[in-house]
């Protein structure tokens, strides 16, 4: 995971991922974002990482967001506005790496359906009631 403020990205992974992934808590890397593009339609962000590396990443969207509200895990409720894609690219170091989106289940019981890997969550919110 990268983030430019560590004592919360750790917290922040741990409270996506436990329970839904092999989650594992990794190392964090310090490092900078740069976002460019419209978010809505042709996204993309570039992180340097103080080590050195540099992660490219841009994903085209086509179709128009859903907004999730829904209860979460302990008594937690979300809200998102979310922007699926099955087009996007990522490199490292200037190298692309090999891959692309796939259809995950894990979107069944909260929207309905299965929905690509690659998601923006703009907007994303976790709160108690």
């Amino acid at each position: 995971m990268c983030g430019h403020v560590s004592e919360h990205s750790h917290g922040a992974a741990q409270r996506r991922f436990s329970g839904h992934l092999p989650y594992q808590r990794g190392p964090v890397v310090h490092g900078t974002f740069t976002r460019w593009g419209d978010a809505t339609h042709n996204p993309g962000w570039r992180m340097e990482m103080e080590d050195g590396h540099v992660i490219v990443s841009g994903w085209t969207v086509a179709d128009p967001p859903i907004v999730l509200n829904t209860p979460w895990k302990n008594g937690q409720e979300t809200f998102s506005i979310l922007y699926f894609t099955d087009q996007a690219t990522v490199e490292l170091d200037g190298k692309p790496i090999e891959g692309s989106p796939y259809l995950r289940d894990i979107w069944q019981e909260t929207l309905g359906g299965d929905r690509s890997s690659c998601v923006l969550a703009l907007s994303e919110s976790f709160f108690s009631m």
